[in-house]
């Protein structure tokens, strides 16, 4: 589940993608994610989650810099948010 301030909100989509793992922790996936909400919702800023091997690598607001440090691209023509690669946790 994903928690705004005052209310439950449920997730728009969860997809589950394998991929391979790097020798630095990096993880390539089968197949590119993307992330966008087309519900017509417009409840604020796209919120993503993303766990490999049930560690969470990144959970927050797709647009900021963290987000883009995990591999979370984006795409200023279409407005949606996407990925090929998770980058490995820094540290």
């Amino acid at each position: 589940m994903i928690y705004s301030r005052d209310e439950q909100v449920e997730p728009i989509a969860i997809q589950e993608v394998s991929g391979a793992r790097l020798d630095d922790g990096a993880v390539i996936l089968e197949r590119r994610v993307i992330c966008s909400d087309d519900t017509g919702r417009n409840n604020g800023d796209l919120v993503i989650k993303i766990e490999v091997d049930g560690e969470e690598r990144y959970f927050g607001k797709a647009k900021y810099d963290d987000a883009e440090a995990a591999g979370v691209e984006r795409d200023w023509k279409g407005g949606a948010f996407y990925l090929d690669v998770i980058e490995p946790l820094e540290g």
